[in-house]
């Protein structure tokens, strides 16, 4: 339960440092923490030794380099779906594939985090003060 309380807090840090950083209000910020987001999983292919479970998180890495882009060109609010989206692919992972490298807390860590962060997106007040 731990994982959950600390994706929670790590969320608020973000957001708080986003409402206190004037360079943070740059409509490429959100994207790119979610493509941030996306590669942690790729290292987690790596740490894993695998090709296959390497080969799967890049595929999706992919996926989640085009949904940032097209947050980018598109509204600030796809950002916030885009990270729901995430948190259930953290949640719905280990059924996916296997990834030996990924951490057994990681998924409700990586999925607390993104939701909290999509909610402040998606009610606009993630950059406000």
């Amino acid at each position: 339960m731990i994982e959950l309380f600390a994706g929670i807090t790590f969320a608020l840090l973000t957001v708080r440092r986003t409402r206190i950083s004037a360079w943070a209000r740059h409509r490429a910020v959100f994207p790119v923490l979610l493509v941030i987001i996306a590669l942690v999983y790729l290292g987690f292919g790596i740490a894993a030794h695998d090709a296959t479970a390497f080969r799967n998180e890049a595929l999706w890495v992919a996926l989640f380099l085009g949904l940032a882009f097209i947050a980018y060109i598109g509204p600030a609010w796809l950002v916030g779906l885009f990270l729901i989206g995430h948190g259930g692919f953290d949640l719905f992972h280990a059924r996916l594939f296997v990834d030996p490298g990924m951490p057994h807390w990681y998924p409700l860590f990586c999925a607390s985090y993104d939701w909290v962060l999509a909610a402040f997106i998606l009610t606009g007040r993630a950059t406000s003060k």
